[in-house]
């Protein structure tokens, strides 16, 4: 099942990379963001040297765990929370006719629940 999932998360970011320059911007808005998130943090603790204690590097390494559990929860758990759009567009009746589990289809379609097909 696992070599099922890298296909077709592969198969979504070919379908991403259709169109490149909307590829390239979201990951150039999502790289943004997460600069920001970095420099929020300068902000703060420039004005307040220690928050209850906390160094700006302990601060950062937190957040920095934050970001990577949530890369790993969108990665490997988004498919069931799509499971309602994929109902909503229609899109639940192409995978059910699939011969492949539908859980499978949705993990490797990425968090928008649409492979791109």
């Amino acid at each position: 099942m696992l070599w099922l999932y890298w296909r077709l998360l592969g198969q979504h970011v070919r379908a991403r990379l259709t169109y490149e320059a909307d590829f390239l911007l979201s990951i150039g808005a999502s790289a943004l963001t997460r600069v920001l998130g970095f420099v929020f943090l300068q902000v703060v603790f420039s004005r307040i040297p220690a928050v209850r204690g906390g160094t700006f590097w302990q601060a950062a390494f937190l957040y920095g765990i934050l970001l990577l559990v949530r890369g790993v929860a969108v990665a490997f758990g988004e498919g069931e929370w799509s499971l309602s759009g994929a109902i909503r567009e229609g899109d639940l009746d192409r995978l059910l006719l699939r011969p492949l589990p539908v859980l499978v289809q949705l993990y490797g379609s990425g968090p928008s629940g649409s492979d791109g097909c």
